[in-house]
């Protein structure tokens, strides 16, 4: 394990040199934007120097004239900052204004521009990626480093990472290696945030928890720290992450022991949609830290926590259902890194907490998860979810389930482990049955208004057709239908 992760450390060092001397920037750091609101949004800064700095802003270039305090900040020592009293609805502009310490006058960095919370009526775009696994040595950062261009070009208003960003924990040939301490941890974070800050410094960015980021329920050790808890700490520490309950999102915000409040689901409302982000990972049951009753959570082995053990927990289930029901956005989008803890995207939706089959697809669901109404899939039915974002798999697959899109994004850094599924046949042994498949990198464009709903399937390259639309579709389109009952 030791070895392991001693070669992501140097991997990472390597990065670090990369990304500080591969383009010439006037500001010594990188800023990533998060939890925005109607009012406010925040701006997570990591310096590459002891500095001074305050910022300016205002909605338009020339007139930035709200400032935030003034701060000391330390290298590699992230600071969050709020841009607060701003309009809904409306595109601002920001600058930062620097020094060190032992200078007398600021320079100023280069200008960035967001925009707040849309009104219901107003049409926006919003961006999608998955699966960058950053830290990983097998990652092609170059074709990283070309979709994050891609999706800056756009402006979008936000994108949605739904996980295995950050790679604290490494499958290699069947042997799993972990983080050791909170500071191998904190590096990928550390890392990551200077390539994010190629785009997220105009694109506030949202996360969805994968399963190498390591914040896993059953992984929380009964005494001392663990890959969990430092996962969670350097998410925090790093990122601009959403104040749930604070009057904009909202979220089932749940105590843990050892772990704190977790607050990986959240949900929001922008323009005339609601977005939905589920924790499918940190209420796995497990007798080590949950004291809640664990009927119908049976463990397989001593190595599985698939089928009925994985959960969203009953606490996240009943916000959800209260947030789907309370609603009246037009559009509904779910995202999470995966469904049931397994592959595939339709065709596992039929099965456990989604589908109530059990795995010999009998019924399952009126014993395993007695105090619920519905399984997940019948829920987004019923209150009209249009699609359900999801990852893990690395390439991409649309489906169609009862008025549902099931849709699997690809990696926005296409390297061996998708090239290896080169053929729509291969998509069978990921779990995939039907659907229309492609296999490349990139990200998927969102383009929302009240008319309409467009995606499209953004390829990234280092050739001619890099930035092309490779796939579109629309919501009211036809598509491709596969009824469930042929799933089970």
């Amino acid at each position: 394990m030791k070895r392991g992760f001693t070669i992501l450390l140097l991997f990472a060092v390597s990065i670090i040199t990369q990304i500080l001397f591969a383009d010439k920037v006037s500001f010594p750091g990188s800023e990533v934007l998060g939890s925005p609101t109607a009012n406010s949004i925040t701006v997570s800064v990591l310096p590459q120097n002891d500095l001074v700095i305050y910022y300016t802003y205002g909605n338009a270039t020339g007139a930035m004239e709200n400032r935030t305090d003034i701060v000391s900040i330390e290298k590699l020592s992230p600071v969050k900052i709020k841009l607060e009293n701003l309009e809904p609805d409306t595109r601002y502009y920001y600058q930062v204004n620097y020094k060190r310490l032992e200078a007398r006058s600021f320079s100023k960095g280069e200008k960035h521009t967001f925009h707040t919370q849309r009104a219901n009526n107003n049409a926006f775009s919003f961006a999608v990626i998955s699966d960058a696994r950053y830290n990983d040595p097998n990652t092609n950062l170059d074709a990283y480093a070309v979709t994050l261009k891609n999706i800056n070009k756009d402006q979008p208003d936000f994108i949605i990472d739904l996980g295995d960003a950050f790679m604290n924990t490494i499958n290699n040939n069947g042997v799993l290696s972990s983080a050791e301490s909170y500071e191998q941890v904190a590096i990928n974070y550390r890392e990551h945030h200077l390539y994010y800050g190629r785009m997220a410094h105009s694109t506030p960015l949202f996360f969805v928890n994968g399963k190498h980021e390591g914040e896993f329920g059953p992984r929380l050790k009964h005494f001392g720290e663990s890959v969990p808890v430092w996962a969670a700490a350097a998410r925090r520490r790093y990122y601009a992450t959403p104040e749930i309950n604070k009057g904009f999102y909202t979220g089932s915000v749940q105590k843990i022991n050892r772990w704190g409040q977790r607050d990986a689901n959240y949900a929001w409302k922008w323009g005339c949609s609601l977005h939905i982000v589920l924790d499918p990972y940190s209420f796995i049951a497990n007798s080590r830290f949950e004291n809640r009753k664990t009927r119908g959570f049976k463990r397989d082995d001593g190595n599985n926590f698939g089928n009925w053990q994985t959960t969203l927990g009953d606490k996240q289930y009943a916000w959800l259902k209260k947030t789907l029901k309370q609603s009246n956005a037009k559009y509904k989008f779910i995202y999470i890194h995966q469904i049931n803890n397994m592959h595939g995207g339709a065709e596992a939706a039929a099965y456990y907490e989604w589908g109530g089959l059990n795995a010999d697809r009998t019924d399952g669901f009126e014993e395993n998860r007695p105090d619920w109404n519905k399984p997940l899939h019948d829920l987004f039915v019923e209150y009209g979810v249009n699609i359900v974002f999801h990852g893990h798999d690395k390439f991409f697959a649309k489906q169609y389930l009862e008025g549902i899109i099931y849709q699997l994004v690809p990696k926005p850094n296409c390297d061996v482990s998708c090239a290896r599924v080169s053929k729509n046949v291969d998509a069978k042994k990921f779990g995939y049955s039907s659907g229309d498949f492609l296999f490349t990198g990139g990200h998927l464009r969102v383009n929302v208004s009240p008319a309409k709903v467009n995606i499209e399937l953004i390829i990234s390259n280092l050739g001619d057709s890099n930035g092309r639309a490779v796939y579109k579709y629309s919501l009211n389109q036809p598509s491709d239908f596969t009824p469930k009952k042929t799933l089970k």
